[in-house]
């Protein structure tokens, strides 16, 4: 099966279009079912937000996959895709339930395990010297990493979307100056349903993806990643170019995993009260996502600044009246203060007086 840039156009056009259609019915469709975002103290829009735009990302994927798959031969490769398409679908049900209901993180891990197997089953695409089974963890623990790294990136509007649609794209390239027709095809379609949903996902946002489209959008680009082979490049290199490109989601999960785990140890010791938008008071705020959400924390520094400014204030006044004895010097309420004897010891008091 040859296929060439027109087809990746294409893939993308058609990826774009349903996404971009279908979010806005998925909307009313939430609004209509109650499937909203509700905000609480750990999470930080202020009014309810729909779900179910992860439901929208998976039609416009699926639709445009089945029917370029119903166009093309029936191959070895296409079906090993469908499989990984069918993987792919289970884990955004997966995502769905937990938007809705809530599930066990352990059974999502299960899952997420099990989409590892599968996309090791259809290509093993990681080989490195030594046992089987060290191929079959790396990929697993590559495919749920991925998956969870989307998934924890979906803490701002359009992030999880942007970054999806960019490296798509990138795959698409890659692949397509490889020779892996149908890598790249498939990323096309990844990068458009990403980016046609992502119209309705910039701040404000009006739909949320949900743990159904990040889990779909992270588990497709991490199967695909595996899938990537460049020729010319040595091995050496050719690992580093996926990690490359998912790099922005990679590195935000590794430095706000630690950081969620030491905060949560701090929270233990140090139990802190929930933002007050009334509170007046200087603040530093910690923001993450956490179980669908966002959580915060406030570390109030207003009295340590209100001395600090009482330092400088007095330091301030001593220094001037040094640079100018004569001169009256106000502080910040507006009181006079008291003017030093002039040379000479003469009275300050105007004539007349006693």
């Amino acid at each position: 099966m040859t296929l060439g840039p027109p087809e990746y156009a294409a893939a993308f056009v058609v990826s774009v279009a349903l996404a971009w259609v279908l979010t806005p019915l998925m909307l009313k469709l939430a609004l209509r079912r109650q499937i909203l975002d509700v905000p609480d103290d750990r999470k930080a829009h202020v009014s309810p937000v729909p779900y179910l735009g992860g439901v929208a990302i998976v039609l416009a994927f699926s639709i445009t996959v089945l029917v370029a798959g119903s166009l093309s031969a029936r191959t070895a490769g296409v079906i090993s895709l469908a499989w990984v398409l069918g993987a792919a679908v289970i884990l955004a049900i997966v995502g769905l339930l937990d938007d809705l209901r809530g599930l066990n993180p352990f059974l999502r891990l299960a899952f997420e395990i099990a989409a590892g197997l599968v996309v090791y089953a259809t290509d093993p695409g990681i080989s490195i010297p030594g046992p089987r089974w060290l191929d079959i963890v790396i990929t697993v623990v590559w495919v749920v990493g991925v998956t969870n790294a989307f998934n924890l990136l979906d803490n701002m509007d359009g992030l999880s979307a942007g970054v999806a649609t960019i490296a798509g794209l990138a795959f698409c390239v890659i692949a397509g100056l490889n020779g892996q027709f149908l890598v790249a095809a498939l990323s096309a379609a990844v990068a458009g349903c990403a980016a046609g949903f992502l119209r309705h996902n910039f701040h404000p946002a009006k739909i949320y993806m949900g743990d159904a489209g990040s889990l779909f959008l992270g588990f497709l680009l991490a199967a695909l990643a595996v899938r990537l082979k460049l020729v010319d490049a040595p091995p050496s290199v050719a690992v580093f170019v996926p990690v490359l490109v998912l790099g922005v989601a990679l590195f935000d999960t590794t430095l706000v995993t630690p950081g969620r785990s030491a905060f949560r140890r701090y929270e233990q010791r140090h139990p802190v009260k929930p933002l007050n938008k009334r509170d007046s008071r200087p603040e530093f705020s910690f923001n993450g996502k956490a179980h669908g959400g966002l959580w915060r924390t406030k570390v109030t520094a207003g009295r340590g600044a209100q001395d600090a400014y009482k330092d400088v204030t007095k330091a301030g006044r001593t220094f001037t009246r040094r640079l100018d004895p004569d001169r009256e010097v106000t502080d910040r309420t507006g009181a006079t203060g008291s003017q030093p004897a002039p040379r000479g010891g003469r009275s300050t008091h105007a004539p007349g007086s006693r």
